[in-house]
């Protein structure tokens, strides 16, 4: 059942007593399975866009599904991924795969094989009982995605996942996130500032304009899968990156 956003508006108070709207009229229908790139300037609702998806907002106008039921208050059918790991010092690597299991009142002893398969997806087999000080930034992001996904939600909404990594950990992060989403079939709605990255990434990229947050242009990714790091070097990528750009510049929206 995928995604289902209808005239979707968000408004923030400040503390001054006035109103901001964040998010305006925006539609967007994602498929089980795909996988959606969201671009657009700092500041324009995309961060927001997924607060609504996971249920962590409240009060907004239009209507937003995830997988046939309305959001408005946290739900479990949901893994979400942060810009930040986010991962707990104090419990090893399995343990922190474990927490939503935790969370959900769930007995742990029948997701540990779960967890266990996800680090091996992942490419951490061997690194379930380390701590994340002894983690690389981007074995803890692999780390923090199994995270999302081990109560097997239907949804991954993931927020500049990779935005804190140098460019060459970015790059196979890419490669590693295209990896176990090949292999899990999810949905994803994935927020990034970088143009590549969405191109490379997704099946299609929704463009968003300046605040208020509105759909300015969806880019369909005709580039063929499974992707590698040679498809960058492709006149179709240079072609698709430079037509999100275009739009992105047309109202000098991008910085």
């Amino acid at each position: 059942m995928g995604i289902e956003i209808d005239q979707l508006s968000v408004r923030y108070g400040t503390i001054a007593g006035d109103s901001i709207l964040a998010v305006d009229r925006f539609d967007l229908s994602i498929p089980d399975g795909e996988f959606v790139a969201i671009v657009g300037p700092s500041g324009c609702g995309k961060s927001t866009l997924l607060r609504v998806l996971c249920g962590l907002m409240q009060g907004f106008d239009g209507s937003a599904r995830v997988n046939g039921t309305p959001t408005g208050s946290p739900r479990t059918d949901v893994g979400v991924v942060f810009q930040d790991s986010r991962l707990l010092p104090w419990l090893n690597v399995l343990e922190n795969v474990l927490i939503p299991i935790r969370v959900q009142g769930k007995p742990r002893a029948d997701y540990r094989a779960r967890a266990r398969d996800l680090l091996d997806t992942a490419g951490l087999k061997d690194f379930a009982l380390v701590y994340p000080n002894e983690l690389s930034g981007g074995m803890q992001q692999r780390v923090a995605i199994c995270r999302a996904l081990v109560h097997d939600p239907g949804t991954l909404l993931m927020d500049e996942p990779f935005g804190a990594l140098d460019a060459i950990t970015r790059e196979i992060m890419n490669l590693e996130l295209l990896r176990i989403w090949g292999a899990t079939g999810k949905t994803v709605a994935f927020v990034t500032h970088s143009i590549p990255e969405a191109v490379f990434l997704a099946d299609r990229v929704v463009v968003m304009t300046s605040r208020p947050g509105r759909i300015q242009d969806i880019v369909k990714v005709d580039l063929p899968r499974p992707r590698d790091l040679t498809t960058m070097s492709t006149l179709a990528f240079a072609e698709l990156s430079g037509r999100v750009r275009s739009v992105l510049n047309a109202k000098g929206d991008f910085h």
